[in-house]
């Protein structure tokens, strides 16, 4: 065999039970956008022949609006689904090294990426746990992952793919390409596109939010500065513009909602910061606007999570009332780490802390009640 047809190391796989989890994701968002696309046919046809066969009306076929209309969502809903789907099996592959590149194997196709086409290494270490993510940037690369890497390290990237440390021969692999581009491109080089970072403040307040909490609390110099509060707060407002943009995309409508509800959402952040540094609290540490500014930014950015999740129903064709019943939950983690910052802050109890949350869960209803009304549907 040649050695672009030969494995040398093959059929790496995450553990089970993260690929379970993915499997089980991508299939129901297909499966529940299959019967939406299944349904919308239902109703165009049945439109079609009502009149001419004089059948009987039923009430869920009506299609309450153009025919034609119905379809071109239908169809619009399920090649986003599809390219979503797509998006999310490559997030566990199968993942196989040969002799001029890399096979990524999954359920809904493969991709093999050349070793001469990786252009940069980013790794970033959690040493909480010793656990690794490294973005490999390259063209091209697997599905959508480039968004995920451009959100994480704020800066764009054309290409590339993700590899962590729950991937079996993970050192093998990661120490394949390593040794592929120093001989492609010499140590010198080599060293100017491998960079290794700390967790960047989005991972944190995903992967460990109580320490990332802990350490702007727990230093006498908060470790964020106002630049970087305007960035996050930036980040967490344009996040419930991902569901917006999708729904008007699948229903062939303007995004005005992806365009106007991020500005409400930013002004949450310096409302918020006013209250914080003016609320009353029974404890001798005083949080100033400045100090506000720069740590509240922070507890927003797990607003991404629920940004993901509203995408997921928005493509899945969730109904009205399941975006109501999801609220609970969005203003729940919008709310939870308010009050944990305010109770390390000022060092209350729990239940004394609630306080610093009350603007939170009030603006965060306003904007969720905003964001349902301009979602397309």
């Amino acid at each position: 065999m040649s050695t672009q047809t030969q494995a040398s190391i093959a059929g790496l796989q995450y553990p089970s039970r993260l690929r379970r989890v993915v499997l089980a994701i991508w299939i129901t968002l297909l499966v529940l956008n299959l019967g939406e696309y299944a349904l919308a046919w239902m109703r165009a046809l049945y439109a079609l022949v009502l009149v001419p066969f004089n059948l009987p009306y039923l009430a869920f076929l009506d299609p309450q609006q153009n025919p034609l209309a119905v379809l071109l969502t239908a169809h619009l809903g399920l090649f986003v689904a599809l390219i979503a789907a797509r998006a999310l099996v490559f997030l566990t592959p199968q993942v196989s090294l040969w002799g001029k590149g890399i096979l990524f194997e999954t359920w809904l196709g493969k991709r093999f990426i050349e070793y001469a086409k990786i252009r940069a290494l980013y790794s970033i270490e959690f040493k909480t746990n010793g656990r690794f993510i490294v973005w490999v940037d390259a063209a091209p690369g697997l599905p959508l992952q480039n968004f995920l890497a451009s959100l994480i390290f704020g800066k764009w990237f054309g290409g590339g793919f993700w590899l962590t440390s729950d991937l079996a021969g993970f050192d093998q692999i990661i120490a394949t390409i390593v040794a592929r581009m120093k001989t492609q491109l010499g140590e010198k080089d080599f060293a100017a596109r491998f960079h290794e970072d700390g967790p960047s403040w989005l991972l944190k307040m995903i992967f460990a939010p109580r320490a990332a909490i802990a350490d702007t609390v727990s230093l006498y110099v908060i470790p964020l500065t106002r630049r970087d509060a305007a960035w996050q707060a930036a980040s967490a407002s344009a996040s419930l513009a991902l569901p917006l943009a999708i729904a008007a995309l699948i229903h062939w409508q303007m995004p005005w909602g992806a365009l106007t509800l991020p500005l409400f959402a930013f002004f949450e952040f310096p409302l918020a910061a006013l209250f914080l540094a003016a609320i009353p609290m029974e404890s001798t540490r005083r949080m100033e606007f400045d100090d506000a500014w720069r740590v509240y930014p922070l507890t927003q950015l797990p607003r991404w999570i629920i940004a993901f999740a509203f995408t997921a129903l928005v493509i899945a064709g969730a109904p009205l009332f399941v975006f109501l019943l999801a609220l609970a939950p969005a203003l729940a983690l919008g709310c939870y780490w308010v009050i944990q910052l305010t109770k390390a802050w000022f060092e209350l109890a729990f239940s004394n802390a609630l306080l610093g949350a009350i603007f939170s869960a009030i603006y965060q209803l306003l904007m969720y009640a905003a964001f349902i009304a301009l979602l397309a549907r």
